[in-house]
């Protein structure tokens, strides 16, 4: 959480703005290009069990502690 900023930091007092703006849409870019690449079907039938990273705790651990909405937006936010 330290390093971005000073990094970032450093890159606009060294490189300027304009510089350090088409370094990130490069980036950007890169990352499109590498995900649009991944062979693979994305979109799944309904009702279909989802593959890969599922939140399963934030509903029984909201109600746990007797969270409600608030709870729940505050549990999902500090998530990460």
């Amino acid at each position: 959480m330290i390093v971005g900023p000073l990094v970032g930091g450093t890159l606009v007092g060294a490189a300027g703005p304009r510089a350090v703006f088409g370094l990130n849409v490069a980036s950007f870019l890169m990352s499109a290009l590498l995900i649009w690449r991944i062979p693979g079907e994305f979109s799944e039938a309904r009702g279909s069990t989802p593959r890969g990273a599922v939140l399963v705790a934030d509903l029984p651990l909201v109600d746990h502690f007797d969270g409600r909405a608030v709870g729940y937006m505050l549990l999902t936010t500090l998530w990460g």
